[in-house]
């Protein structure tokens, strides 16, 4: 039996930097505006450690530095934030901050913005909450039914992406966007760290028998992750952690093991463990 563990496992440089700054500073001393990202075992872990996670601004505890998530935050959050004297410990994406500093500039300029995403995403609704003339696109389809409001428009449009967004689902939409419409500025932000995942993954499952992805459900690339391993290789499973691990996995020969931009390497190890010990290795 072979098991391999993903080149990529661990956390993308964003939120392993952010990880790094929460525990340097103290989680005790800190209030999370949601959760730093989606993974609940490094959450949890935050909350041992004495975090609290509101969803509100009215419920941060007084005296408590306010982290901004990875995912970041909308700019009145931000300005609120500041306004009721909290001290901020911003840990946005530095990939996200750009696209921030992309929709605001582009905004200025008279173009609407066009984000291209999940709507119902915490990174989504940050970027948007930096402009105020903005549409969401999820797909081909949901762009041809916008297409007849976009035409109304003048100014041009700024066209960006949710940093996790699929690269060829992204391609198609802004091809579809830029042959439809005049005067259509096209920035890429999709992320490199999640396409080296995908592209890996994409090779990987044409050679093993199980593909096994560890993340949060709730985790847009992580989802992404096994939507693409469930599309070459049948024998694909989703966990976030070890005990979710499904029973008869004994009969495959050779595993391949991947994870989310958000889940942490040591999770992966222990899945791989969890896995190894079925055959007593």
């Amino acid at each position: 039996m072979f098991c391999k563990v993903s080149s990529c496992a661990g956390l993308c440089f964003g939120l392993f930097r952010a990880v790094e700054k929460v525990f340097s500073e103290g989680p005790e001393n800190l209030c999370f505006l949601g959760n730093l990202a989606h993974n609940q075992i490094l959450m949890q872990k935050l909350k041992d450690a004495g975090a609290v996670v509101v969803d509100d601004i009215a419920s941060v505890p007084k005296g408590s530095k306010v982290v901004i998530r990875a995912h970041g935050e909308k700019r009145d959050v931000i300005e609120n934030i500041k306004f009721l004297g909290f001290d901020i410990i911003d840990l946005t994406c530095p990939k996200v901050k750009f696209i921030h500093k992309i929709v605001s500039e582009a905004e200025s300029l008279g173009k609407t913005i066009i984000v291209i995403g999940d709507s119902k995403h915490p990174e989504v609704a940050g970027i948007v909450g930096w402009c105020h003339r903005s549409f969401v696109v999820g797909d081909i389809e949901d762009a041809f039914k916008k297409l007849r409001i976009f035409k109304l428009l003048s100014g041009g449009f700024c066209v960006v992406s949710q940093t996790t967004f699929g690269r060829k689902h992204f391609e198609s939409i802004f091809d579809f966007l830029k042959k439809n419409l005049k005067e259509v500025e096209v920035k890429d932000t999709t992320c490199q760290d999640s396409e080296i995942r995908r592209t890996e993954l994409e090779k990987e499952s044409q050679v093993y028998d199980l593909i096994v992805v560890v993340g949060n459900s709730l985790s847009s690339n992580s989802s992404k992750l096994f939507e693409t391993a469930r599309g070459i290789c049948k024998n694909s499973i989703h966990v976030e952690r070890p005990s979710e691990l499904p029973v008869g996995l004994k009969r495959y020969e050779s595993v391949f093991i991947t994870g989310s931009a958000s889940t942490m390497k040591e999770t992966v190890e222990e899945v791989k463990e969890s896995i190894l010990n079925l055959w007593n290795l």
